[in-house]
């Protein structure tokens, strides 16, 4: 039974992605810290933007109510 992965080619975060759908330990080694920077940045927005859809295994609705409430909270305070 697969419980890790180690990447040596991470590209644009494929297998990152299918590692945190699966709950599996991901070490992906990037060429440069610009590299890193934009993997994270680009699995960060594809775990949220699956997290707040329906139709996804990881949708989350707690997620989205608490963004709703801090949305609300903030209008709330610009008034």
């Amino acid at each position: 039974e697969l419980k890790a992965i180690i990447d040596l080619t991470p590209g644009d975060g494929n297998l990152a992605m299918l590692a945190f759908r699966k709950n599996l330990i991901y070490t992906g080694l990037c060429m440069t810290d610009v590299h890193c920077t934009l993997l994270m940045e680009n699995l960060e927005k594809r775990i949220l933007k699956a997290m707040l859809n329906e139709e996804d295994d990881l949708y989350n609705p707690r997620l989205l109510l608490a963004l709703q409430n801090h949305v609300d909270d903030k209008a709330g305070r610009d008034r």
